[in-house]
């Protein structure tokens, strides 16, 4: 309720607060709204998220209305707790990767970047391509020191970076090869995870020609890492 603000429940949930009356709106319709509830909930990576908005889910089924008001307190002082701790963990992987780049940037023996995951990485998206993809002529995930895409690349973010030194690389001249590069790592991919990094219609618009990668990734950036510190 102060700096950070207290969330309400997610959309696709509190729409279905409306119909808490399973009696009094049908079986069948109520039936399939709990089903997208569920699909909705099956996509979440916060265990805790997911446990408070079952809850909410299994108050409605009952429907006992003192019950549902419990869960919903619960679930939406649960999403505020969740955004807080999505801030501070993004945060603190910025500031992690000012320091690092005010200590390699400058080093006259350092020659590029590697992209690392993070060892939590969750899911598939825009980080995957970034560690696996050869976008420079440089090898997979290696970057000039001035071209490493923008860390953290989105909310959660835990990637790294480690320093490649003067003679770790058969070659040390870097290509552009952004489009082709990409698009080769998209390739081998299976439909799924293209979609996880392009989004469906996205992947769709790659396909056919109509847009290229960088215009449709989800969470690609042109932004480029400079630290903040002097």
């Amino acid at each position: 309720g102060g700096i950070i603000p207290r969330h309400a429940s997610p959309l696709f949930l509190d729409n279905r607060l409306r119909v808490a009356n399973p009696r009094a709106y049908g079986g069948a319709a109520y039936k399939a709204i709990i089903r997208d509830v569920q699909r909705n909930l099956d996509k979440l990576t916060s265990q805790g998220l997911k446990s408070a908005y079952a809850q909410v889910v299994k108050a409605i089924d009952s429907g006992n209305t003192d019950k549902l008001n419990r869960a919903v307190y619960v679930a939406t002082q649960e999403r505020t707790r969740y955004f807080a701790e999505r801030i501070a963990r993004t945060e603190l992987a910025r500031a992690y990767q000012d320091g690092f780049m005010a200590r390699w940037g400058p080093d006259e023996d350092t020659v590029a970047f590697r992209w690392k995951l993070s060892g939590n990485h969750p899911r598939v998206d825009i980080c995957d391509l970034y560690a696996n993809a050869d976008l420079y002529g440089l090898g997979r995930g290696i970057y000039p020191k001035d071209k490493v895409p923008l860390i953290p690349a989105h909310p959660h973010c835990m990637c790294r970076l480690q320093p490649i030194i003067t003679g770790q690389l058969d070659n040390e001249t870097p290509v552009d090869r952004i489009t082709d590069g990409g698009r080769e790592y998209l390739e081998d991919l299976s439909v799924p995870d293209q979609e996880a990094i392009l989004g469906v219609k996205g992947r769709e618009q790659v396909k056919s020609g109509q847009a290229g990668w960088t215009d449709v990734a989800r969470s690609y950036s042109r932004v480029t890492m400079v630290s903040r510190l002097s």
